[in-house]
């Protein structure tokens, strides 16, 4: 019997992190994995997080079980981020995950049980869309993001969704698009809202990385006009990049049902659907998250190292751009300088991006993603001459 289990797909991203891991090189460089690394290449712990943890050791009264929900203090001051202002609304249900992906997990689920057949997904987009639009066994279609350039996505959108039908779900990134870096102008977002709202679609907002962009306000962007437009919205929520939660799995999933009294529905759906997935989420991190968000001071001192992370990743594909172009790349990287968030592209082959990592110890991420907040100083100017040896002229 099990002997007849079907063999997984690869995920390309663990393969790469094995291989990184088993490499013996001195002087092995990792720009593939999603995490934030200081200039010293190690990944912080937020200040605030080790205040709040202080206070949760010294508090905490309890490890009996939390609720399929988990904690509903966290879930709404999770909410309170981004239920403000003209997208404050009171038809919203929400529960607390295991992570962002485990928020996206339950969103998709939620579409597939309301009897939604097909999700539209970005392309390129982060893998593991595909992986759970698959478990969902919902339908999946593609429409084209642009890679390599700032603006003109939203033509290619609108031309591939043509074929949307109403009632299909629409993956969107909320901010700091993954793996691209590149987000829509605000012009493109009122064209690609006006849209989804006009057809009848259903939007997922995956908002991985609310704050590593250009702030909290602006890289809600999206999310606050989606919110305006459209009756019903699907949010999944992270706290990994942007309280450095990684491994404590924090994030939160709301169902914006349109009509206040369909919330009670909403919040038993999501509850039964965590129930039966992982019973109830871990607590530690979302407790810490809570606190912070919470307490006047904790929350002033996180936003302020977030801003800190942010400013370090934007000063690095300056010099990313700058490093390039005195190696001799003629490649026009204004993408690469004026997007947001960890990620960009590089037009490289996949038999480019395997020479450098067999060859050169550079391990860059699937259809060549760097992070760019991996970059440091010491390294950079191999990494540029080794960028340089295969890059091409211009980005396709």
């Amino acid at each position: 019997m099990l002997g007849h289990l079907p063999i997984p797909p690869i995920d390309p991203i663990m393969t790469i992190n094995a291989a990184f891991r088993e490499d013996k090189s001195a002087n092995k460089i990792d720009l593939g994995i999603g995490v934030f690394k200081d200039a010293s290449g190690e990944t912080p712990i937020y200040r605030a997080v080790k205040a709040a943890e202080t206070w949760l050791v010294q508090d905490q009264k309890t490890k009996t079980y939390v609720s399929p929900a988990g904690d509903l203090t966290f879930v709404q001051r999770a909410g309170d981020l981004i239920f403000t202002g003209k997208t404050l609304r009171q038809d919203y249900a929400g529960v607390q995950t295991a992570g962002g992906t485990g928020a996206v997990r339950l969103a998709v689920e939620v579409a597939a049980r309301s009897e939604c057949e097909t999700v539209w997904i970005p392309n390129p987009t982060w893998g593991n869309h595909k992986s759970i639009a698959r478990i969902a066994n919902m339908n999946m279609r593609f429409y084209r993001h642009h890679a390599f350039q700032l603006t003109g996505s939203a033509e290619m959108v609108l031309e591939d969704l043509a074929e949307a039908k109403p009632g299909d779900a629409i993956i969107l990134h909320g901010c700091c698009q993954n793996p691209t870096g590149v987000d829509y102008s605000e012009s493109e977002r009122a064209m690609i809202v006006e849209f989804v709202r006009e057809r009848g679609l259903l939007p997922i907002v995956d908002l991985a990385y609310l704050g590593f962009g250009k702030g909290l306000e602006e890289d809600k962007a999206l999310t606050t006009d989606i919110l305006a437009s459209c009756p019903e919205v699907l949010i999944a929520m992270s706290f990994s990049k942007n309280m450095g939660l990684y491994r404590d799995r924090v994030g939160a999933c709301f169902v914006v049902t349109g009509e206040p009294k369909t919330v009670g529905v909403a919040q038993s759906t999501l509850a039964s659907l965590a129930r039966s997935m992982y019973s109830m989420p871990p607590d530690h991190g979302a407790a810490v998250a809570s606190h912070i968000l919470g307490d006047e001071a904790l929350r002033a001192d996180w936003l302020s190292e977030l801003s800190g992370q942010r400013g370090h990743i934007l000063e690095n594909r300056q010099k990313l751009c700058r490093a390039l172009a005195e190696a001799g790349v003629e490649l026009d990287t204004g993408y690469i300088s004026g997007g947001a968030g960890m990620f960009c592209l590089l037009p490289l082959s996949e038999e480019a991006i395997a020479g450098l990592r067999e060859n050169e110890s550079l391990y860059l991420g699937p259809a060549a993603r760097v992070n760019l907040a991996a970059i440091r100083d010491v390294t950079l100017p191999r990494v540029a001459e080794l960028l340089a040896s295969v890059l091409p002229s211009s980005a396709v």
